[in-house]
């Protein structure tokens, strides 16, 4: 039995054990015996991983946002969606729009964003993510890679009944669609006419605006499952067991 000493110790461990088991952990549930690094499981008829290919391209395409939602996300490349344009008018339960791939059947529009390898296991939680159902579809679209061949992703389009262009994004949601857009190098003309452009406004609810930068700084520090403030010292961390890992909710400041 050993205590966690430092964040080089708590990234290896991540190496070791899956997150689906800190997940359940931190819910008080044991973990089943056969979890899997990453809650990656393969499929034994074909011994080969079993996954899906997602084409993301509002602010998913920051790999930390997306981290934070499904763990075992993979980047794989830069694609293009002939035929649509992006635009922010899906409207959203929080009083704002987020991104949506709108259709116009014009050959020089294009929707720009990110192919990702997503576990067969974790579509739910994409799903989820991505609100399937309560504003949002799924469709299987054909986009362009960088070599030009077509390639077959999932994607998710908004439902025509709402789309409301009379709304704006908030910032923070802004900031993590061009935090993508950075990331993955998209082209310049394209960031600034379909993103950089839009006009965003800040967020009444400063709450929300905090707990949804402080999931990317989890993610991007290597601790995607995190759904609530933990601290990761030896005073709140307890022992690390062998397939459960245990750790104490830390109380947010006051301040």
């Amino acid at each position: 039995m050993w205590r966690l000493r430092g964040f080089r110790n708590w990234e290896l461990l991540f190496q070791q054990y899956a997150y689906a088991d800190f997940q359940r952990t931190l819910r008080g549930t044991v973990p089943p015996k056969d979890a899997t690094p990453m809650a990656l499981k393969r499929d034994p008829s074909q011994n080969i991983m079993s996954t899906i290919h997602y084409f993301a391209y509002g602010s998913n395409m920051s790999t930390p946002r997306l981290r934070y939602r499904v763990p075992g996300c993979r980047f794989e490349f830069v694609a293009r969606l002939p035929n649509y344009k992006l635009s922010f008018h899906k409207r959203s339960n929080d009083g704002s729009v987020k991104c949506n791939a709108f259709k116009t059947v014009q050959p020089t529009d294009a929707v720009i964003g990110c192919v990702y390898e997503i576990p067969s296991n974790q579509k739910p939680a994409l799903d989820r993510a991505e609100g399937l159902g309560s504003g949002y579809h799924e469709e299987i679209v054909h986009v362009l890679s960088p070599k030009g061949g077509e390639v077959v992703v999932c994607t998710y389009i908004a439902d025509a009944s709402f789309i409301d262009d009379s709304l704006q994004p908030y910032s923070w949601y802004k900031n993590f669609v061009l935090a993508g857009a950075e990331e993955h190098r998209l082209p310049a003309e394209y960031v600034e006419s379909r993103i950089g452009a839009v006009h965003a406004i800040r967020d009444p609810d400063p709450q929300r605006e905090q707990a949804r930068r402080a999931e990317i700084k989890n993610a991007a520090c290597g601790f995607p499952a995190l759904r609530s403030p933990v601290c990761f010292t030896p005073r709140f961390m307890g022992p690390i067991l062998p397939e459960r890992l245990s750790a104490m909710r830390a109380v947010p400041d006051s301040h």
